[in-house]
């Protein structure tokens, strides 16, 4: 019976993030801001700036900078925000 509650509670959890995820992938395809941002920062050089949103195991970076191609970047959380 524990078995199968702790499996339950298991797909559950992945439907819950899975269902984040791809949300806040689409607003994001969609130039709009993600709806389930945790954490915002703005990382500012002499060439433009860099915005973070730190999600539920994901970030994304929205580039405005002259040195680097504008765009939005939509990784994992270990991944680092582009230097070139």
């Amino acid at each position: 019976m524990v078995k199968k509650i702790l499996n339950v509670a298991f797909w559950v959890v992945f439907a819950v993030l899975l269902t984040v995820w791809v949300v806040d992938f689409v607003q994001v395809q969609r130039s709009k801001e993600p709806i389930f941002c945790l954490k915002e920062k703005t990382h500012k050089y002499d060439d433009g700036k860099v915005d973070e949103c730190i999600g539920l195991g994901y970030r994304i970076y929205r580039y405005d900078r002259k040195s680097l191609p504008t765009g939005v970047d939509f990784a994992p959380i270990f991944v680092k925000q582009r230097i070139k």
